[in-house]
């Protein structure tokens, strides 16, 4: 694998001072990304426009910097935290647990918080497993030669 270089080799020399606009701009590094629009950091995290607007809104992301126009702008870390967010709502914690894992929280406090998700978790699990077995009573009950079905009333009862 060749050695990364910069785009333009013509005035490598001053990039160590910087005074190169070449040096400065997006290009010069391969790996980094210059700021962005909300809608490009939206795609490449996958958390929607809105969602984005409503997390700053609420104080789960922090502001974000804007143009003279107004006009919010990301870095490759925001990108990083919206989809560490994302994540941590697909495991189903709550925005005010996602906000807090993802201000680089200690191992302890992520394993405490991740602990209270999967007994919750767990709990969960076994309601619906409860629940499995009452509709699969009710359905192994039903005969299809009755005219009212007591599954329906089972169901009635079960609301009780």
């Amino acid at each position: 694998m060749a050695p990364s270089r910069p785009v333009r080799r013509h005035c490598a020399a001053r990039h160590e001072a910087a005074s190169c606009s070449c040096y400065r701009s997006k290009r010069f590094f391969a790996g980094a990304r210059a700021m962005m629009s909300i809608g490009e950091a939206s795609r490449l995290s996958g958390v929607g426009v809105e969602t984005i607007r409503f997390y700053e809104r609420t104080g789960v992301t922090p502001p974000a910097p804007r143009t003279v126009a107004g006009r919010r702008l990301y870095n490759d870390a925001a990108v990083a935290r919206l989809r560490l967010i994302k994540g941590c709502r697909a495991f189903g914690f709550s925005l005010r647990e996602a906000a807090a894992l993802s201000d680089a929280a200690p191992c302890p406090e992520v394993a405490a918080l991740a602990q209270t998700r999967l007994a919750a978790l767990r709990a969960r699990i076994a309601q619906m497993q409860a629940l499995e077995r009452q509709l699969r009573a009710l359905v192994e009950g039903c005969a299809p030669e009755r005219a009212a079905c007591p599954a329906l009333e089972g169901i009635a009862q079960a609301q009780r």
